[in-house]
């Protein structure tokens, strides 16, 4: 009876120390995982931020082709008058 006691000690010893370790385990990878949610975090915040920057970009560039297509027109408009003009005077 008494090694039948022993060896339920032994036993329930030896369960404890897997679940202490089981828990360090357990510990070690919730704080993997906060970091990699820390990471994930500041990488979304750098893309929402370069999503910002590309249609703030892409707007600019956008206002700029408007105005050039617009400089365009005039200007041709301008030569059309110039050629309309020396006709007359030839």
């Amino acid at each position: 009876m008494e090694d039948l006691l022993k060896q339920i000690l032994s036993e329930i010893k030896d369960i404890k120390i897997d679940i202490k370790e089981l828990k360090e385990n357990q510990n070690q990878t919730n704080e993997s995982l906060n970091r990699i949610e820390s990471k994930l975090d500041d990488l979304e915040i750098k893309n929402a931020n370069n999503h910002i920057e590309t249609i703030r970009n892409l707007k600019d560039i956008t206002e700029t082709l408007d105005f050039l297509t617009h400089k365009e027109n005039q200007t041709e408009k301008e030569v059309y008058t110039i050629k309309k003009r020396l006709e007359i005077i030839k």
